[in-house]
Protein backbone atom coordinates (compact mmCIF):
# COMPACT_ATOMS: atom_id res chain seq x y z
CA UNK A 1 0.00 0.00 0.00
CA UNK A 2 1.36 3.36 -1.02
CA UNK A 3 2.05 5.35 1.79
CA UNK A 4 0.41 8.80 2.70
CA UNK A 5 2.51 11.45 3.36
CA UNK A 6 1.27 14.92 5.44
CA UNK A 7 3.57 17.60 5.27
CA UNK A 8 6.77 15.85 3.60
CA UNK A 9 9.07 19.16 3.25
CA UNK A 10 8.37 20.14 7.19
CA UNK A 11 8.01 16.35 8.67
CA UNK A 12 11.55 15.08 7.12
CA UNK A 13 13.26 18.05 7.98
CA UNK A 14 13.48 19.41 4.50
CA UNK A 15 12.63 22.94 3.56
CA UNK A 16 13.58 24.53 0.31
CA UNK A 17 15.25 21.28 -1.09
CA UNK A 18 17.74 21.35 1.96
CA UNK A 19 18.36 19.22 4.98
CA UNK A 20 18.02 21.00 7.83
CA UNK A 21 20.64 20.75 10.61
CA UNK A 22 19.81 17.79 13.50
CA UNK A 23 21.21 15.33 15.45
CA UNK A 24 21.73 12.03 14.14
CA UNK A 25 19.76 10.02 16.93
CA UNK A 26 17.21 12.34 17.20
CA UNK A 27 13.54 10.96 16.28
CA UNK A 28 11.99 11.71 12.78
CA UNK A 29 8.99 13.95 14.49
CA UNK A 30 5.57 11.65 14.26
CA UNK A 31 2.29 14.38 14.85
CA UNK A 32 -0.56 12.60 15.44
CA UNK A 33 -4.35 14.35 14.99
CA UNK A 34 -7.97 14.30 16.35
CA UNK A 35 -10.46 13.55 14.26
CA UNK A 36 -13.26 16.60 14.64
CA UNK A 37 -15.73 15.39 12.02
CA UNK A 38 -16.81 12.43 9.75
CA UNK A 39 -18.26 12.46 6.21
CA UNK A 40 -20.09 10.34 4.06
CA UNK A 41 -18.11 9.10 1.28
CA UNK A 42 -18.88 6.46 -1.57
CA UNK A 43 -16.40 3.44 -0.62
CA UNK A 44 -16.35 2.66 -4.26
CA UNK A 45 -14.21 5.89 -5.12
CA UNK A 46 -10.87 5.50 -4.43
CA UNK A 47 -9.03 8.95 -3.27
CA UNK A 48 -6.11 9.41 -5.31
CA UNK A 49 -5.90 13.18 -4.55
CA UNK A 50 -7.69 15.56 -2.23
CA UNK A 51 -8.01 19.49 -1.95
CA UNK A 52 -9.66 21.82 0.40
CA UNK A 53 -10.30 24.85 -0.79
CA UNK A 54 -12.35 27.92 0.32
CA UNK A 55 -15.29 25.43 1.62
CA UNK A 56 -14.82 23.34 -1.59
CA UNK A 57 -13.32 19.82 -1.64
CA UNK A 58 -11.69 18.80 -4.99
CA UNK A 59 -11.25 15.04 -5.34
CA UNK A 60 -9.40 12.82 -8.22
CA UNK A 61 -10.42 8.75 -8.38
CA UNK A 62 -8.25 6.33 -9.17
CA UNK A 63 -9.63 3.63 -11.12
CA UNK A 64 -9.62 1.98 -14.62
CA UNK A 65 -12.76 3.17 -16.41
CA UNK A 66 -13.87 4.67 -13.49
CA UNK A 67 -11.76 7.60 -12.88
CA UNK A 68 -12.65 11.04 -12.42
CA UNK A 69 -12.33 14.74 -11.14
CA UNK A 70 -14.97 15.84 -9.27
CA UNK A 71 -16.00 18.81 -7.45
CA UNK A 72 -18.18 19.40 -4.05
CA UNK A 73 -19.22 20.42 -0.49
CA UNK A 74 -20.79 18.88 2.37
CA UNK A 75 -23.93 20.79 3.53
CA UNK A 76 -24.98 19.37 6.67
CA UNK A 77 -23.29 16.42 6.35
CA UNK A 78 -24.22 15.50 3.03
CA UNK A 79 -21.72 15.54 0.15
CA UNK A 80 -23.75 18.03 -2.73
CA UNK A 81 -21.59 17.25 -6.17
CA UNK A 82 -20.91 21.14 -7.93
CA UNK A 83 -19.31 19.10 -11.12
CA UNK A 84 -17.93 16.02 -11.98
CA UNK A 85 -15.50 15.00 -14.98
CA UNK A 86 -14.58 11.71 -15.77
CA UNK A 87 -10.92 10.57 -17.03
CA UNK A 88 -11.25 8.64 -20.97
CA UNK A 89 -11.46 4.91 -20.25
CA UNK A 90 -7.19 4.19 -20.75
CA UNK A 91 -6.40 6.48 -17.50
CA UNK A 92 -6.23 5.98 -13.80
CA UNK A 93 -6.02 9.43 -12.13
CA UNK A 94 -3.98 9.85 -9.46
CA UNK A 95 -2.79 12.81 -8.12
CA UNK A 96 -4.32 16.63 -8.38
CA UNK A 97 -3.11 19.78 -6.82
CA UNK A 98 -4.52 23.50 -7.47
CA UNK A 99 -2.44 26.46 -8.55
CA UNK A 100 -3.24 30.18 -10.21
CA UNK A 101 -7.29 29.01 -10.31
CA UNK A 102 -6.21 25.80 -11.93
CA UNK A 103 -6.87 22.04 -10.99
CA UNK A 104 -4.04 19.57 -12.49
CA UNK A 105 -4.22 15.85 -12.14
CA UNK A 106 -1.40 13.33 -12.52
CA UNK A 107 -2.48 9.84 -14.08
CA UNK A 108 -0.57 6.83 -12.79
CA UNK A 109 1.19 4.84 -15.69
CA UNK A 110 0.21 6.81 -18.71
CA UNK A 111 2.47 9.44 -18.69
CA UNK A 112 -0.07 11.94 -19.25
CA UNK A 113 -2.03 14.74 -17.11
CA UNK A 114 -4.77 17.06 -17.61
CA UNK A 115 -5.36 20.77 -16.28
CA UNK A 116 -9.09 22.23 -15.79
CA UNK A 117 -10.55 25.14 -14.70
CA UNK A 118 -11.53 25.54 -10.66
CA UNK A 119 -14.27 27.29 -11.70
CA UNK A 120 -16.25 24.58 -13.53
CA UNK A 121 -13.66 21.92 -14.25
CA UNK A 122 -13.73 22.18 -17.56
CA UNK A 123 -10.41 20.85 -19.33
CA UNK A 124 -8.00 23.47 -20.57
CA UNK A 125 -5.05 21.40 -21.32
CA UNK A 126 -3.08 18.41 -21.06
CA UNK A 127 0.90 17.85 -20.61
CA UNK A 128 3.26 14.54 -20.63
CA UNK A 129 6.06 13.79 -18.19
CA UNK A 130 8.14 10.78 -18.39
CA UNK A 131 7.55 7.95 -15.13
CA UNK A 132 4.37 7.16 -13.00
CA UNK A 133 2.15 9.76 -11.90
CA UNK A 134 1.10 9.67 -8.05
CA UNK A 135 1.85 12.43 -5.46
CA UNK A 136 0.83 16.02 -6.37
CA UNK A 137 0.94 19.29 -4.34
CA UNK A 138 1.73 22.54 -4.97
CA UNK A 139 3.11 26.08 -3.65
CA UNK A 140 2.45 29.72 -4.67
CA UNK A 141 4.53 29.30 -7.42
CA UNK A 142 5.32 24.98 -8.61
CA UNK A 143 4.27 21.52 -8.02
CA UNK A 144 5.69 18.92 -6.33
CA UNK A 145 5.12 15.66 -7.93
CA UNK A 146 5.93 12.34 -6.45
CA UNK A 147 6.35 9.08 -8.78
CA UNK A 148 7.09 5.91 -6.17
CA UNK A 149 10.43 6.93 -5.95
CA UNK A 150 12.06 8.73 -3.05
CA UNK A 151 12.65 11.98 -4.72
CA UNK A 152 10.21 14.64 -5.45
CA UNK A 153 10.21 16.80 -8.65
CA UNK A 154 9.79 20.11 -8.12
CA UNK A 155 8.03 21.35 -11.35
CA UNK A 156 7.79 24.64 -13.25
CA UNK A 157 4.10 25.90 -12.76
CA UNK A 158 3.90 28.84 -15.14
CA UNK A 159 5.16 27.00 -17.53
CA UNK A 160 2.59 23.77 -17.12
CA UNK A 161 -0.02 25.79 -16.65
CA UNK A 162 0.33 28.59 -19.62
CA UNK A 163 2.48 26.70 -22.31
CA UNK A 164 1.44 22.68 -20.76
CA UNK A 165 5.05 21.90 -20.86
CA UNK A 166 6.46 19.96 -18.12
CA UNK A 167 9.91 21.80 -17.03
CA UNK A 168 11.94 20.09 -13.83
CA UNK A 169 13.47 23.12 -11.58
CA UNK A 170 15.60 20.74 -9.11
CA UNK A 171 14.37 17.44 -7.71
CA UNK A 172 14.53 16.75 -3.50
CA UNK A 173 15.53 13.29 -2.14
CA UNK A 174 13.36 12.37 0.73
CA UNK A 175 15.40 10.65 3.18
CA UNK A 176 15.05 9.49 6.83
CA UNK A 177 17.86 9.57 8.98
CA UNK A 178 20.22 8.70 5.62
CA UNK A 179 17.96 6.25 4.44
CA UNK A 180 16.08 7.04 1.16
CA UNK A 181 12.02 6.70 1.74
CA UNK A 182 10.68 5.46 -1.14
CA UNK A 183 6.92 5.10 -2.31
CA UNK A 184 6.02 8.66 -1.48
CA UNK A 185 2.22 9.22 -2.63
CA UNK A 186 -0.32 12.02 -1.08
CA UNK A 187 1.54 15.06 -0.88
CA UNK A 188 0.40 17.87 1.52
CA UNK A 189 2.70 21.27 1.43
CA UNK A 190 1.90 22.69 4.55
Amino acid sequence: MKRLLGAVLMGLGLLGGQPLTAKKTAPTPVHSYKVLQTFEHDSDDYIQGLVYQDGVFFEGTGQQGRSRLQKYQYLKERKKVLQSVNLPEPYFGEGIALLQGKVVQLTWQSQRGFIYQCSDLKKIGEFSYPGEGWGLTSDERDFYMSDGSATLRVVDGDKLLKAQQFVVKRTIAVKDHGVPVPMLNELELI
